[in-house]
């Protein structure tokens, strides 16, 4: 059982998010990459074509952060910008194929920093940790839309 009065759980979490967010930038280094470009590309590798708007909501970043983001990885050769063919006013983000490379490379290193980091941990356990993190994040979701 998790002993709240050792350690917090907020103060573990806020640990061990630091730790992983200090491995994954000393691993994307070398592609010059940060570690919100490669979530980037990771999020429009599942869901391609996403608005400008849709890709800050799920970075956590606003729409001037989104619009430089956006720039540095077009100019990168990363991805590009194209207007919604039914509305024009809404612009869409799309992984290039030139950044198919990268992206291949950046697989290789999620799962191999996925090795370290849960390295001890049966699979079974890792199924029930990532579920357990799934939850405390919808909580967390659902926290922040309500007022208090």
């Amino acid at each position: 059982m998790f002993d709240a009065k050792d350690q917090p759980i907020a103060v573990v979490l806020h640990d061990v998010a630091n730790k992983l967010k200090v491995r994954i930038d000393k691993k994307v280094r070398p592609y010059r990459l940060t570690r919100i470009k490669w979530m980037t590309l990771s999020i429009l590798e599942k869901r391609n074509g996403l608005t400008q708007s849709e890709l800050a909501h799920e970075l956590g970043v606003n729409g001037s952060a989104i619009a430089r983001l956006v720039r540095r990885m077009e100019d990168r050769d990363l991805i590009y910008r194209q207007n919604d063919k039914t509305d024009r006013r809404m612009v869409r983000v799309y992984i290039k194929e030139t950044a198919r490379p990268v992206l291949d490379s950046l697989q290789i290193m999620s799962d191999e920093v996925a090795q370290e980091v849960l390295k001890g941990l049966t699979p079974k356990e890792q199924d029930h940790f990532l579920q357990a993190l799934i939850i405390i994040k919808r909580n967390l979701l659902s926290l922040s839309q309500t007022v208090s």
